[in-house]
């Protein structure tokens, strides 16, 4: 697999192995459902756009990938295609994952992130849509905190703000809006590294050391991804 061929050569290979099989079976596209173990009643067109996603080479599909392989249209050569396929999509994914990374990384600037007790907002939906996870999720530091050179008193001032986000009313998006309410607050003052402070007690906690995980609901409004 050091060298493999590109995705449009495999997908070529593909395709070509796909019609050279039906025309030796003496076979049309309107067989393949049949072909790949599909009962009579199933519908016929859906079947047909989830096998051309694979041939055009969507192999997240294992259903049909799976039917696929052990039809008369399949077999070994329709398997190390597929195989490498998949090896090019994790490759992908790989190198998508480290490019995402350097530019958040680039991108970050300190800030206080909020966890919160529930992990999937309660009402009002549209207000998070339109508003944006952040909104409820995050608060940006002053600049007279950025800018302090001084650790120690830097870490006081930011201890301070997250007190007030615990007690005013003006961060209750924060501690108590539609995602629940906040367990802990997260000083991120570097990209891999937060102070932990947990809301009940009102101290820092602890620290954590890496890139800390961070639970967040996805919504989708509109076909946007928040």
């Amino acid at each position: 697999m050091d060298s493999l061929p590109s995705r449009s050569a495999l997908l070529a290979q593909l395709g070509d192995h796909v019609t050279q099989q039906l025309s030796l079976l003496g076979l049309r596209r309107s067989d393949i459902p049949r072909l790949l173990g599909f009962a009579a009643t199933t519908n016929p067109a859906k079947c047909l756009r989830r096998f051309d996603a694979v041939c055009h080479g969507d192999v997240g599909d294992t259903d049909i990938v799976d039917r696929l392989i052990a039809s008369p249209l399949g077999g070994d050569v329709v398997s190390t295609i597929i195989t490498q396929l998949r090896h090019l999509d994790a490759v992908d994914s790989q190198e998508q994952a480290l490019l995402d990374e350097r530019r958040a990384r680039a991108e970050f600037v300190p800030h206080i992130h909020a966890m919160h007790e529930r992990r999937i907002p309660e009402h009002p939906f549209f207000a998070i849509a339109f508003l944006g996870i952040n909104h409820f999720k995050r608060v940006d530091l002053p600049a007279s905190i950025l800018q302090m050179t001084n650790t120690s008193t830097q870490l006081l001032a930011v201890w301070d703000l997250m007190d007030e986000i615990c007690t005013s009313e003006e961060y209750y998006r924060i501690t108590g809006g539609p995602f629940g309410r906040a367990r802990k607050l997260l000083y991120r003052d570097a990209f891999d590294h937060a102070y932990v402070y947990d809301v009940a007690s009102r101290a820092i906690t602890e620290e954590i050391n890496g890139v800390p995980s961070i639970s967040t609901a996805t919504i989708t409004f509109n076909g946007r991804t928040l």
